[in-house]
């Protein structure tokens, strides 16, 4: 637990003005900081538009309106809590659809009624098309396109296929075939909240997993696979929103896994470190507006979903004076990439995607304050508060990217448990090497680093020899004792 140094929160200054009561509130009931909370609710709103909108800074540029956020805490700090209290208008959401899935299927009648009605009407166009029809090319061709035109107007007339799937918000499928028939049952995507996380990386550590649908659905980008079992799977514009409320155990899997980093998948991520870090107000004030924010979801929800697999986007404008805004922005996180160790690869990947993350939220709290957003622009306004936003988050992404970080926080207690096991009180770190299996000296040196933070170990260290290192004798003392212990 101490392995983990507590992050810097957002001010509650810097909280959108429209987004502040309702993270206080949940703040205030769950002792967490306003950071996670935030990044939280930023991620339910963009789920309730179900991939609809696209924020268009020019014709070069425009942002997918989807968000990939991960929240790291330790067991113990309510992440179940959290999820619930911001996803609750989505689960309601949900429930209300399938009910009303379960009453279409209830009454066969009506289903079998349409399907009559269907083909009756089917079988009267191609008996009209018959008449006076003469064989040959130019007929036959006239014929079928005929055909094909009353089809789809008598398909559109007695929709029947409307209530066929279930109507289905989240994802907990661990195959890529469920997978995909839920996202083209439900709009063409999906959304993963969940504070374990166990669904996703069962999926993203899957040998040959397709980690291309999950980069080309943060972007809305045409997706195609084919499998001789499945068949060809084909989504014009895909969609995922990404919620995870996770252990720093499961974290520092997805973040030292280099195929995820090389592949743009954990770049994608806005990452933030939560937990519970001040008392629960049970009496916290807010009430009205968390009760406001449910349904400000749910109708959010109403206008949005479809279970049409090839919905149209709607596009919002960013104002003259937003476009600026970003520009400058843009230049910023150049110059600090350009800061960055070249080694820090998946860090880079991170840092050239943190101006689309502002346009992206921006986008989002444009949304969230107008009932039609695409008959106004993002304001410069939007894009500043977002930008504060975003350069907080960027805080934590610095470390959860960083060699002594997420990485250094697994291994390091692997180093502990060996010291304790073992007793030792001076090693260097070739004995860790040899005690430890797949332990080299890229994972090992930062891990050091970590446990001498914690002033746990001292290192002596020279270039180009093996780290020397003396462990603390209190904590000697007290694994001592707790192995003594019944």
């Amino acid at each position: 637990h101490e392995m983990f140094p507590t992050k810097s929160d957002i001010s509650s200054d810097d909280i959108p003005e429209e987004l502040k009561d309702i993270v206080i509130y949940i703040a205030g009931r769950t002792g967490w900081n306003y950071l996670p909370v935030l990044l939280l609710i930023l991620f339910s709103i963009s789920s309730a538009t179900r991939g609809k909108y696209v924020g268009k800074i020019n014709d070069a540029w425009s942002e997918a309106i989807v968000i990939y956020g991960l929240i790291c805490a330790e067991s113990g700090n309510m992440k179940s809590n959290v999820l619930k209290m911001v996803m609750q208008p989505h689960y309601l959401f949900e429930d209300k659809k399938q009910n009303e899935h379960a009453d279409h299927l209830s009454n066969p009648a009506n289903k079998a009624s349409r399907q009559l009605a269907r083909n009756i009407a089917r079988k009267q166009s191609q008996k009209k098309h018959c008449e006076n029809l003469k064989i040959n090319n130019e007929s036959l061709q006239e014929f079928s396109e005929r055909i094909q035109h009353d089809y789809e107007t008598i398909d559109a007339y007695y929709n029947i296929d409307e209530i066929s799937a279930l109507p289905v918000l989240f994802t907990e499928n661990s195959s890529f075939p469920k997978l995909y028939e839920t996202m083209q049952n439900n709009g063409g995507g999906t959304t993963f909240a969940s504070a374990e996380g166990n669904t996703f990386l069962h999926l993203v550590f899957a040998s040959r997993s397709p980690l291309d649908i999950f980069t080309k659905a943060y972007n809305y980008e045409k997706f195609i696979t084919e499998t001789k079992r499945d068949g060809t799977k084909s989504f014009k514009n895909p969609f995922f929103n990404i919620g995870l409320v996770i252990n720093p155990d499961i974290a520092r899997q997805l973040y030292s896994n280099k195929r995820l980093g090389l592949h743009g998948l954990t770049p994608r991520f806005a990452v933030c470190f939560g937990g519970k870090y001040h008392k629960i107000v049970e009496d916290a004030p807010g009430k009205t507006d968390y009760n406001k924010y449910i349904e400000h979801i749910k109708d959010l929800l109403q206008s949005s979903y479809t279970q049409e697999a090839r919905r149209e986007l709607v596009e919002i404008d960013f104002s003259q004076e937003a476009i600026l805004e970003l520009n400058d922005i843009q230049e910023h996180f150049e110059i600090r990439q350009k800061e960055v160790s070249k080694n820090q690869e998946h860090y880079h990947a991170y840092i050239r995607k943190l101006h689309g993350l502002v346009a992206r939220i921006a986008t989002i709290l444009h949304i969230w304050r107008h009932q039609q957003p695409e008959k106004e622009s993002v304001s410069r306004k939007d894009v500043i508060v977002a930008d504060k936003i975003v350069r907080q988050l960027n805080t934590h992404a610095e470390y959860a990217f960083s060699p002594s970080g997420l990485s250094a926080y697994y291994d390091a207690q692997k180093i502990i448990d060996w010291i304790t096991r073992h007793r030792h009180s001076f090693f260097s770190s070739t004995d860790v090497a040899k005690g430890i299996e797949n332990m080299k000296n890229e994972n090992i040196f930062p891990a050091l680093d970590a446990l001498e933070k914690l002033n746990i170990i001292r290192q002596h260290i020279e270039p180009q020899k093996a780290r020397l290192c003396v462990v603390h004798k209190d904590f000697l003392m007290k694994s001592l004792i707790s192995s003594l212990l019944p």
